[in-house]
């Protein structure tokens, strides 16, 4: 009898966590609508509604615009303020905690520098902002928490190295639950942006996706099968190309990112011209076909181009999407790049491959981060939230 009850009440919560997510992705929908596409009764699908409803996980919001005869359905979606989530962004030189909705809109923020600071007295200042918030709304207004960073994180949980900041393996989690009983999750900001991406801009199911972020370096990820591949995090930028190449900020020689940034084709027009010019300036010389210019962009993309050729060879996607982030600075090293890349491609496949280029911005990270916490604490394994 027990293991009946506890299959009853495991059935039920999954149902719910169908629904609940159901209109996370499609907002604007109908009970009925849903009741179909999830392959439950109407009665049923009433019930949980009714249900999520009372727990202001779900909200009515209108009803269908139809022309149709007979009474409308009432329209439903997840409600984005039923609780806030805290957000804390780390980077050389800052740290940003946000107080989020639950679809990452900031409704709140505060920096700190952390210039200089050790890896310990950075967390620390973290754990004094997050109580704060947790002092000024209560712990009861909060559903989770989460860090974002450049570098490796494995499976939401375990922060392995970030080359950017040069900091190596730490135990956040443990650390922030110090402090708090909140669930604590910490993401790569390039799986971050690319959630955000493909929740908006959705690929059919048989498409596989690279997508490769440029801002603050370079990092990749792949979208395979409907979903995002966590198992591949690429620290791209971080790979040698050039073992005599120029240092990087990891302290390594010849990483990618270091021999294909706009500064380092300022660096290159300089070494040539022995004049020190602004990106701006650079943009403009090389409209006007400037030969050290020229050249100096050129050799940056020969790195670029070559890297994003072994990508390709090694996933063959059916799309590259590019976040320009950095190269918006100068485009004309991407540009070059993928000359390279579809020239290689006609080489090696025949064809060129389809390539999108997109420009994300802080807000993107952060509704990456809600759409990462919901995901992880809408689930099964987190029924709390659902009972």
């Amino acid at each position: 009898m027990i293991k009946q009850v506890g299959n009853v009440q495991l059935m039920q919560t999954m149902n719910r966590v169908k629904v609940l997510n159901y209109f996370r992705e499609k907002p604007m929908s109908s009970r009925p609508q849903a009741a179909a596409d999830i392959g439950l009764s109407a009665a049923s699908l009433t019930n949980i509604t009714s249900f999520l409803i009372e727990k202001k996980l779900l909200k009515e919001v209108g009803t269908e615009d139809v022309t149709r005869v007979g009474r409308k359905s009432t329209l439903l979606c997840f409600n984005e303020e039923a609780k806030n989530l805290l957000c804390a962004g780390i980077s050389r030189e800052t740290i940003r905690v946000f107080r989020i909705n639950l679809n990452g809109v900031s409704r709140e923020c505060k920096s700190v520098s952390i210039a200089g600071l050790e890896i310990d007295e950075a967390v620390s200042m973290i754990c004094n902002i997050i109580q704060g918030f947790l002092d000024s709304y209560g712990e009861s207004s909060f559903m989770g928490i989460g860090l974002f960073l450049s570098g490796l994180v494995l499976d939401g949980k375990r922060f392995i190295f970030s080359a950017d900041l040069n900091w190596g393996e730490y135990d956040f989690i443990s650390r922030i639950q110090e402090i708090t009983s909140l669930p604590v999750i910490i993401e790569n900001t390039t799986v971050l942006n690319a959630l955000a991406f493909f929740r908006n801009a959705p690929f059919a199911p048989e498409e596989s996706v690279i997508f490769l972020d440029m801002h603050g370096g370079i990092g990749m990820t792949y979208f395979c099968r409907g979903k995002i591949v966590h198992g591949i995090l690429g620290e791209v930028g971080h790979t040698t190309i050039d073992i005599n190449g120029v240092e990087c900020i990891c302290g390594n020689k010849g990483c990618l990112e270091a021999m294909c940034s706009a500064e380092q084709a300022l660096a290159l027009y300089r070494e040539k011209s022995g004049r020190e010019v602004s990106v701006r300036e650079l943009n403009r010389l090389l409209a006007e076909n400037d030969p050290a210019v020229v050249d100096a962009a050129a050799r940056c993309a020969k790195y670029l181009g070559a890297a994003l050729t072994n990508i390709m060879k090694l996933f063959t996607p059916s799309i590259l999407v590019c976040n320009l982030g950095d190269y918006m600075k100068c485009h004309k090293i991407l540009e070059c790049a993928v000359e390279i890349l579809q020239d290689n491609m006609q080489k090696v496949f025949g064809k060129c491959i389809r390539i999108r280029e997109i420009t994300l911005e802080e807000k993107d990270i952060l509704a990456g981060m809600a759409i990462r916490i919901c995901d992880e604490l809408f689930d099964v394994d987190y029924f709390r939230n659902i009972q």
